[in-house]
């Protein structure tokens, strides 16, 4: 079996703190397991797990409020309701094709009048909302191109004071009937939501809370 090694490359004042990981499982959370961040209120208090099957090291979601974000190595597809981080945005993937209708008195077209607004001219290939904190839901943008940009500036998706997004950051786009989403070389890295177990690989790194975390194998 191979062992390995965590490094907290970015965390609550232990950075670059390591933990060898030489036990079956490994469990991270606010107040269980055997790495634990009290003061971290973005944990859930038994959050992520990592442990060995078949010889190589999982990383388990343990049905966290916040989720585990796995940093992008290459593109990865998307399915309907994935989160993923772009630089402090969290974004949800939705594979939708229509708009919201607004919501109407029930009696207020019953005279036959028109509701103001242009007629779309586009089809929607997808579309992409962005959370605040407190589970908040801001803008939704609908995508009518197959790709579509997010970065600090000059991008469909434009956050400038984000200083933590680099200028050209990641992108989502469509491929078929597949949709998936690629870092472009971004300084910081595109994250992923894990939906399922995922076997780690030598240098992979993942957000659990405020917690940037990096792992190597022996």
């Amino acid at each position: 079996m191979r062992k390995a090694r965590l490094i907290l490359i970015k965390g609550e004042g232990f950075d670059w703190v390591s933990y060898q990981l030489h036990a079956q499982e490994h469990l991270i959370g606010r107040m269980y397991g055997t790495i634990v961040f009290p003061d971290d209120r973005y944990l859930s208090p038994k959050h992520a797990n990592l442990y060995y099957d078949g010889g190589h090291l999982h990383l388990r979601d343990e049905g966290s409020t916040n989720g585990v974000f796995l940093r992008l190595v290459e593109p990865v597809e998307l399915r309907d309701g994935d989160y993923f981080l772009s630089g402090e945005q969290l974004m949800r993937f939705d594979q939708r094709t229509e708009y919201d209708a607004l919501t109407l008195p029930p009696d207020a077209m019953k005279d036959g009048t028109q509701f103001y607004g242009c007629a779309p001219s586009e089809a929607i290939q997808f579309r992409l909302t962005h959370f605040f904190r407190g589970q908040r839901q801001g803008s939704i943008f609908h995508a009518t191109n197959p790709s579509v940009s997010l970065g600090r500036e000059q991008c469909d998706l434009s956050f400038p004071f984000d200083r933590h997004i680099s200028g050209r950051h990641a992108r989502v786009y469509k491929e078929g009937t597949r949709y998936f989403l690629q870092d472009v070389g971004s300084k910081n890295g595109t994250y992923y939501r894990l939906n399922s177990p995922y076997r780690l690989k030598h240098g992979d790194s993942f957000f659990v809370g405020q917690q940037l975390m990096r792992v190597e194998l022996e």
